[in-house]
């Protein structure tokens, strides 16, 4: 199996929304076609990931039915064949929607098609030396004399949340923060900063984030999401996710979120004991967090 580089400026931008953020163009986009059934032959495929990052590898797995004798992949949808093995691996140098397109032969002359969107994705990484870490793959704060704890609600089983879920397309290493509600009307979980023994809160601590501008995260989530923060004695307003880059319309897709830290009112960032809480409303809904920052 070999891997295959992106070629340059060769995007081909067939629909999409894009979003910018910082200085990364971001396009998402959703399944755009399929190959089409005749006498029980159809092409179709896999891909390992549906929002890789730039420079990692995409695995592409033919499923198509009946038994193809050739196979020509366009990974970027510029025309030109980029690959003619079966399983192929690509990488992209470059964030944008690409389309990807697959064409089997089969004996007799027969050919059919599939095209699938993929969205690659441009993550700031590693974060800024003085970003306020929130959630990452190194876990949760921890200051001189405190750190924090992650807390959920409602009471949910242990197969209903996880928060060192693996995801082959995270955009922060490979671990993300999965909740499923359940039969629950909402589920949410924030992080809290204290002394704590076994969940228990033995001391209350907060920190200064007044110097940072907003709080960015990425989100995969089929339903809007409400974000808040804490001082030591109040809860700020709800911040919803869709007020601040996430379109329902590509719920498949992880999507950057930036919120101002002016966006939240009422509360003293001098003193934050609570710096990242979410919630998502209705019953049986599971969606993922990655990359919480201050920054």
């Amino acid at each position: 199996m070999s891997i295959v580089r992106g070629k340059q400026g060769k995007k081909k931008f067939i629909m999409g929304t894009f979003v910018v953020v910082g200085v990364a163009v971001i396009s998402l986009i959703i399944l755009i076609g399929s190959g089409g059934d005749e006498g029980g032959l159809n092409a179709s495929f896999t891909m390992s990931k549906s929002s890789p990052k730039i420079d990692s590898v995409v695995l592409f797995e033919d499923t198509s039915s009946g038994d193809p004798i050739s196979w020509k992949w366009d990974f970027d949808g510029d025309g030109t064949v980029d690959s003619t093995e079966q399983n192929p691996s690509y990488q992209y140098s470059e964030a944008g929607y690409y389309e990807v397109k697959l064409t089997v032969e089969y004996p007799g002359n027969i050919s059919k098609t599939c095209t699938k969107g993929i969205l690659v994705i441009d993550v700031e990484y590693p974060p800024g030396e003085n970003d306020y870490l929130v959630f990452t793959d190194r876990g949760l704060p921890v200051e001189e004399n405190f750190w924090g704890d992650a807390w959920v609600w409602p009471n949910l089983p242990s197969e209903d949340v996880e928060g060192k879920y693996l995801l082959a397309d995270a955009p922060e290493g490979d671990e993300v923060w999965m909740i499923n509600s359940g039969n629950h009307s909402f589920a949410g979980w924030g992080v809290f900063l204290g002394v704590w023994v076994s969940h228990d809160l033995k001391e209350k601590h907060a920190t200064d984030l007044s110097k940072y501008e907003k709080l960015t995260f990425w989100v995969k989530t089929p339903c809007d999401l409400e974000v808040r923060v804490e001082d030591n004695s109040n809860e700020s307003n709800p911040c919803l996710v869709s007020d601040y880059g996430w379109d329902p319309s590509f719920s498949s897709f992880w999507q950057k979120i930036e919120i101002p830290a002016s966006a939240f009112i009422n509360v003293d960032f001098t003193k934050i004991h609570c710096p990242f809480k979410i919630t998502g409303e209705g019953e049986n809904i599971t969606y993922y967090v990655d990359y919480v920052r201050w920054v």
